[in-house]
């Protein structure tokens, strides 16, 4: 066989692998099939190697990567095949055990608010301050909307990025903007006017970390570093805050520090009700979507958690609470629900 002709046999043969490289230099040769030679597939084996890299992954120079039909050398590191991802993971997580009584509260009296409609329906409820009205808003959160509690058709109130809206105390909606100033619209939509926002924040996320306000103002930390922390809610008396860890769970931890943060396991969007209870949702996916949900409720004293859906068949997410302390709404795949917490 000539030289030319060899160099091509190998060629061919280095076709029917896939190199993949995580910085460190440890490789792993995927089949056509996407499986390594101790039978793994390739998202298995990169987040093996991952564990213990902080490189980031790239690809190596296909023109550099074939020396010989038993020995790959690897090249400079460049880019990644989009259809490989890698996840990455803390260094350590706070994996801890809810050590929380089951109670025996449930959603009572559900129906639904409004249905999902051909433009893919509503999301976020979010009951007003005199527990009348619910905001809404669309996929992407575009747009705010506003509905009697007690059914209708949802009103366009602003073609707003509903994320940054909140129902004022005196039952307007804000919406905060980029230069650190918000706009203040009547339910009608009517546009009241433009003031500086509010500044009172009592916890806020930070560089992973979750953060309250001292006595003197300034920053203290709450959270350590065994995890990466984000999304705080304060309950509505300023003494407990609710935070997400992202490869733990949930928590909620007094605002001022002075004791350890009870651990709820599982658990987003969390919500806290007048006397210091909370509800949030647990959700399952497939990898694209959604396939199961459920609100679950932390008692007061934080001793107890109720399924309040379980045995029912929506896909429950995001719940909110109104001013009663019993009604509560959620949204399940476009559609919005409402029921009584008892």
């Amino acid at each position: 066989m000539t030289s030319s002709s060899s160099q091509s046999s190998k060629a061919i043969a280095a076709a029917a692998v896939a190199v993949l490289v995580l910085g460190g230099g440890a490789a792993f040769l995927l089949t056509r099939g996407g499986e390594d030679e101790s039978g793994g597939t390739a998202r298995q084996s990169a987040q093996e190697a991952g564990r213990s890299q902080s490189a980031k992954p790239q690809a190596a120079d296909a023109a550099q990567v074939l020396t010989g039909p038993e020995e790959i050398a690897v090249a400079e590191l460049r880019s990644l095949p989009r259809e490989i991802e890698i996840e990455s993971k803390a260094k350590t997580s706070t994996l801890r055990e809810p050590n929380l009584k089951k109670g025996n509260l449930r959603l009572a009296d559900v129906r639904e608010l409004i249905a999902k409609d051909e433009l893919g329906g509503f999301l976020a409820p979010r009951i007003s301050p005199d527990g009348l009205q619910v905001m809404l808003t669309r996929a992407g959160y575009q747009g705010i909307y506003v509905m009697p509690i007690g059914g209708g058709e949802p009103a366009l109130v602003a073609m707003e990025d509903a994320w940054n809206a909140r129902w004022t105390e005196d039952g307007r909606i804000a919406v905060k903007n980029a230069d650190g100033t918000e706009r203040l619209y009547a339910a009608d939509g009517t546009l009241e006017g433009v003031r500086e926002a509010e500044d009172n924040q009592i916890a806020f996320g930070e560089d992973d970390q979750i953060y309250v306000r001292g006595e003197g103002g300034e920053s203290v930390p709450l959270t350590g570093n065994d995890d990466r922390y984000i999304n705080p809610v304060v309950s509505g008396d300023g003494s407990r805050v609710a935070y997400l860890g992202l490869y733990s769970g949930l928590y909620v931890a007094p605002a001022d520090g002075s004791g350890e943060p009870l651990f709820l396991g599982t658990g987003t969007n969390p919500t806290f009700l007048a006397d210091g209870s909370l509800v949030y949702d647990v959700t399952e996916d497939d990898g694209h979507h959604l396939t199961q949900g459920d609100i679950y409720h932390v008692s007061g004293d934080l001793t107890e958690v109720s399924n309040l859906t379980e045995g029912d068949d929506h896909v429950s997410q995001v719940p909110h609470v109104g001013p009663d302390g019993e009604t509560l709404v959620y949204e399940s795949d476009g559609s919005i629900y409402i029921g009584r917490i008892q």
